[in-house]
């Protein structure tokens, strides 16, 4: 499945004019039993609430360059997903925007990650890489890493190390799982 760039729509005059993809729309594929793979249109900035939600055979998405949000139960229960692009224009993860996403082995938040919700990972059983390559003012909320892989390491840059591993506790990483770099 493919989420375009842009779609035609009709102009006051008679034509048509190409229109950006901004939004996967809240529950856009929720429960499509069938999707292996999404591919993300270029334009696409959020991928709404619960948007891919309970799509138990999804293993793949790629593309998302333009991707700021991913709201809250966007990839729930998605139990067989285990690859997704690197969302470096990232900002904000919502709550349990992953839960339980079973296959899932590693994430990379770009530099504008600043928001990660209440349980966003949430028993991500496989999921032992975090890499955090930014600085800027982290919230993590409760349980956000809470059973994810019990070897599992986050990397994070050594100017927010202090300030990093607090908040990464607060979403249950244990700071020996933490590394500054």
């Amino acid at each position: 499945l493919k989420v375009l760039d842009t779609v035609n729509v009709p102009t006051v005059g008679g034509g048509m004019t190409a229109v950006p993809v901004k939004e996967i729309r809240e529950k856009a594929f929720s429960s499509a039993k069938k999707m292996t793979q999404l591919t993300i249109g270029k334009n696409v900035e959020i991928i709404g609430k619960k948007a891919c939600e309970k799509c138990t055979k999804l293993t793949k998405v790629i593309g998302g360059v333009a991707v700021k949000e991913i709201r809250d139960g966007a990839f729930a229960s998605c139990t067989e997903l285990e690859t997704l692009p690197s969302f470096d224009k990232l900002v904000k993860v919502g709550e349990k925007a992953f839960y339980k996403v079973k296959e899932l082995t590693k994430f990379t938040f770009g530099k504008f990650v600043s928001k990660i919700g209440a349980k966003a990972f949430y028993a991500c059983e496989s999921l032992k890489t975090l890499k955090f390559k930014g600085t800027c003012e982290l919230s993590v909320g409760s349980k956000a890493f809470d059973k994810i892989h019990s070897d599992a390491k986050a990397t994070i840059k050594k100017a927010v190390k202090k300030e990093y591993t607090k908040e990464l506790k607060k979403g249950k990483l244990k700071k020996s799982q933490i590394k500054a770099k």
